[in-house]
């Protein structure tokens, strides 16, 4: 930017500046699902051949020079006076995460240039008017309004779909709640907050067994004075009389992984041999030659060299000696482990929940084994972590509807799901609480896989049934909470906002063909795509309002890395200053 030229930046924001999310103001016993010296705001000291400024300090490093510590109970400022230093794995309160994000917020905006003025205007944005010559009106909530010529949206998570189903329960609660004073219908769990509403007499079925049910456990649990303390090397739970009894269960039936002891090292990353982007560039052209269009099929052609990356990982792990590549051929016996580690149900049942529940304990606990070996040297993890190391291949194979269209949902629908079982799951103390938990009797298995829910006016609560062997099972709950987090489907967002860019034609939703994977539509340069398929080049599009375009919107930066947030906006950013240049003083 020319020294002599002047910016102006509104920034749009109801909350705390960079936080989203991750309010500062939330309990400590809600935490990161990603250890403290993976996260940064900061990009690398270069970003392909452009210099970067020296980058700043990650999460832990912050927390460290901010004089934070750890002590049994929490984390407090204490300087070197007590507590213990924090490191780089341990994983902190998501509080500390959204200081530290308004802490960079403000680094930023005090080392931009004189000519540049920031405004936060505190309130969300509810429309969008484009004028005649082509800039824009910004037109808030509030009904102030001011006009730019640019746009940049970025709002992150959108508010869950209100479906057919959804509108069911909470009408079921609404005519039934006479009946039963506990009876609730919690179709999102964020903010916490909410969750007081929840009675301690109150059973409660958990819907999902991924990252937002870990929050729902800990906040009906710990937020609620219950205890966990070590006693002869056992971790045990000591309950306070105000929790609930839980109830879990999901579809696929099987629990989230717990993340290994990070031993990767930042300047070593993982290169892959047979997963890689030379030989999906290759499929895609001898795919555009032979059928005339460029579409792979992720099972058929790309989830072959996935399982061949990974197995050839856990045998180079097991043995210790990394096999040449060229003259690698798998073994049916590792095939058959990373088989069975992608799917551990297949052809697999149940012959009552009592079984069930004994595959979900030791499975937890022999997984709780895996991780303590760490993810470098522990096979099993270090094979888990190959679906990450993948995670540009995997886009490459799948943005910008890579996908022929049932691969794409098959893709979204099952896969996803299943690797994100394997490498986003919480970190391992979350799992040692929760066989706590079920062993104190406080958290317990609804159903099996594949459970269904239903209700049942004449006793007003819902009712989980599961299949298994021997014949049904069900079991009965007041409250049901839907802990699984909803993709983005523009047309059906409550956000005002969404609904007027949609009618302004100023947007489009995203499809693949007959698949509408959710998101709005985006160019290869993060433009919007207006509903007559024309890119705005003066609007932008970044981070999860994209999942569906894009792929895995959701990850945190990591150090050293231009991971997607930041190599998308300094795409974007050097582009806008581009136009900016090319208007002259």
């Amino acid at each position: 930017m020319r020294a002599h030229s002047q910016l102006e930046i509104h920034i749009v924001d109801p909350g705390e500046p960079g936080q989203g999310v991750h309010d500062q103001r939330q309990p400590e016993h809600l935490v990161t699902n990603n250890s403290a010296g993976t996260i940064t705001m900061f990009p690398p000291a270069t970003i392909g051949t452009q210099q970067i400024r020296p980058p700043g300090p990650s999460l832990s490093e912050w927390a460290r020079l901010m004089g934070y510590r750890r002590f049994p109970t929490g984390y407090c400022k204490a300087g070197d006076a007590a507590g213990e230093t924090i490191g780089d794995n341990d994983y902190l309160p998501r509080r500390l995460l959204g200081e530290y994000l308004t802490w960079y917020y403000d680094h930023t905006v005090a080392s931009l240039p004189k000519g540049v003025r920031v405004t936060h205007h505190r309130v969300r944005a509810a429309d969008l008017e484009i004028l005649e010559n082509g800039s824009y009106v910004v037109v808030l909530e509030t009904g102030f309004r001011f006009e730019s010529d640019f746009v940049f949206i970025a709002t992150g998570h959108g508010t869950s779909p209100s479906g057919s189903r959804q509108r069911d329960f909470h009408s079921f609660v609404r005519k039934s709640a006479n009946c039963n004073a506990r009876l609730l219908y919690i179709s999102d769990p964020y903010p916490m907050k909410k969750l007081a509403e929840i009675s301690p007499q109150a059973v409660v079925a958990i819907q999902g067994l991924g990252l937002s049910a870990y929050d729902v456990i800990a906040e009906l649990t710990v937020g609620r004075g219950g205890l966990f303390f070590h006693r002869c090397g056992k971790l045990i739970y000591r309950k306070s009389g105000h929790e609930p009894r839980m109830l879990l269960f999901s579809r696929s039936g099987v629990p989230f992984s717990a993340r290994g002891i990070n031993q990767k090292s930042r300047s070593r990353p993982y290169e892959a041999r047979f997963f890689t982007r030379e030989v999906i560039a290759a499929k895609r052209t001898r795919e555009s030659c032979g059928r005339g269009f460029r579409q792979l099929d992720f099972e058929q052609e790309l989830l072959p060299l996935l399982i061949l990356e990974m197995a050839y990982v856990y045998r180079a792990t097991t043995d210790g000696v990394w096999a040449d590549p060229k003259t690698y051929v798998a073994e049916e016996r590792d095939l058959s482990t990373i088989e069975s580690l992608l799917c551990p149900l297949q052809d697999r049942s149940f012959a009552n929940v009592c079984e069930y529940r004994q595959f979900f304990l030791n499975y937890m606990t022999h997984d709780l084994e895996e991780a303590a070996k760490g993810n470098v040297d522990g096979p099993i993890k270090a094979a888990a972590e190959v679906i990450r190391a993948s995670l540009q291949c995997l886009r490459l194979s799948v943005e910008h509807n890579g996908l022929t269209p049932e691969s794409h949902r098959r893709f979204i629908e099952y896969y996803v799901p299943m690797m994100n079982r394997l490498t986003l799951g919480p970190p391992a103390q979350r799992n040692y609480e929760l066989l706590a938990l079920l062993e104190a009797g406080v958290v317990d298995l609804a159903g099996g896989p594949g459970s269904i829910i239903s209700t049942d006016a004449d006793k007003a609560q819902f009712v989980v049934e599961s299949r298994f062997s021997e014949g049904l099972w069900w079991t009965r709950a007041d409250v049901l909470i839907n802990a699984r987090v909803a993709a983005f489907h523009p047309d059906e967002d409550s956000s005002q906002l969404f609904q007027n860019l949609l009618a302004r034609r100023l947007v489009r939703s995203h499809c693949n063909g007959f698949y509408r994977p959710g998101g709005l539509d985006i160019d290869r340069c993060n433009h919007a795509v207006d509903a007559d398929g024309n890119s705005q080049s003066t609007m932008w599009l970044i981070g999860y309002p994209v999942e569906g375009p894009n792929y895995f919107t959701t990850s945190l930066p990591l150090p050293g890395v231009a991971s997607r947030h930041i190599a998308d906006a300094d795409m974007c950013a050097i582009e806008l200053f581009g136009m900016l240049e090319g208007r002259g003083p």
